[in-house]
């Protein structure tokens, strides 16, 4: 069967089909759904249209969940100040302890000779 879509939906169409951000796209084929005449020989494309629309909403749906647990991961690495020396020490293990126990040798040697 053909569809005999109008102008306008046509248009919509082919303005969906070009576009890249979600949330605009899932705007443009409502308004194409509901721009559309439903008949039987629109039956198969309406379908479609549903899955399309169904697919970006839950799309959506999971970036808007995906940047929340981002936000709430980034709060794990924030250390808050407390007194007077905050360090931090990146590497291995081994050497990271080696450091550190110099780096206390010299600062007690240092505050012993003042």
């Amino acid at each position: 069967m053909v569809t005999n879509l109008p102008e306008k939906a046509k248009a919509l169409w082919a303005k969906a089909q070009m576009e890249k951000n979600a949330v605009q796209k899932l705007r443009l084929l409502k308004e194409f759904y509901s721009s559309f005449p439903k008949h039987k020989g629109t039956e198969r494309l309406e379908v479609s249209i549903k899955r399309q629309i169904a697919k970006l909403e839950e799309e959506i749906e999971m970036s808007k969940i995906h940047r929340k647990r981002l936000g709430s991961q980034k709060l794990e690495w924030i250390v808050k100040k407390k007194g007077q020396i905050q360090l931090a020490l990146v590497g291995k293990l081994g050497e990271a302890l080696k450091i550190l126990a110099l780096w206390l040798n010299y600062c007690c040697v240092f505050a012993l000779c003042f």
